[in-house]
């Protein structure tokens, strides 16, 4: 019986990471064998056509059983009929489907206090100190929050879910990556990744 697994990542932890995992929920009679990924589409649905390439692009080179929805699908209106979709998808023998979309993004302004400053003049008549005031400013943050759903084929539901929170991307490209990494470690924490 073959059933989907999502990430093997280990190998691409980074440090320092902007993202981390803000919820998730696995289903408590499912455990994956990382060894027995066998064919899983990956989607990511963006309002872009160009985010939405680059991002499932990313995903796919991440593991070789991973393959684009965009090359899948004829059209978007085939992956819009969810029943003609799985046909599709059990026709050419996927077993899961992973789908990463996103579900908010929050901005935050901080305010950032000026503060006193003393400096000391010299001249001819001695020292002379004097107080200058640097501004405040404000930071303008925005937190992107991501869903990644896996979904079993072969059993017709979900396996997996979890949102993500990722403050102030740079790429799309470093995000998906950050957004897999946590990804893959809370699967191993949920169980959800069978431990080696």
């Amino acid at each position: 019986m073959r059933i989907l697994l999502f990430f093997t990542l280990f190998a691409f932890v980074s440090c320092g990471t902007q993202t981390k995992i803000v919820s998730s929920w696995k289903d408590p009679n499912t455990a994956i064998d990382p060894d027995r990924l066998s064919k899983v589409m990956v989607a990511v649905l963006a309002p872009d056509e160009t985010i939405r390439r680059r991002a499932e692009d990313k995903m796919a080179t991440l593991h070789p059983a991973f393959f684009q929805s965009y090359q899948i699908f004829e059209s978007p209106d085939e992956a819009k009929d969810e029943n003609r979709a799985k046909v599709i998808l059990r026709d050419a023998d996927f077993d899961g489907v992973i789908i990463l979309k996103l579900v908010k993004i929050e901005e935050k302004e901080t305010y950032m206090p000026g503060n006193m400053r003393r400096t000391a003049y010299w001249n001819q008549h001695g020292i002379f100190f004097t107080k200058y005031y640097t501004p405040g400013y404000y930071l303008r943050d925005q937190d992107y929050f991501l869903s990644t759903n896996v979904f079993s084929l072969t059993h017709d539901k979900l396996l997996w879910s979890g949102i993500t929170s990722t403050l102030n991307p740079a790429t799309i490209e470093g995000t998906i990556e950050e957004v897999i990494n946590e990804v893959a470690r809370q699967m191993k924490k949920d169980g959800f990744i069978a431990r080696r």
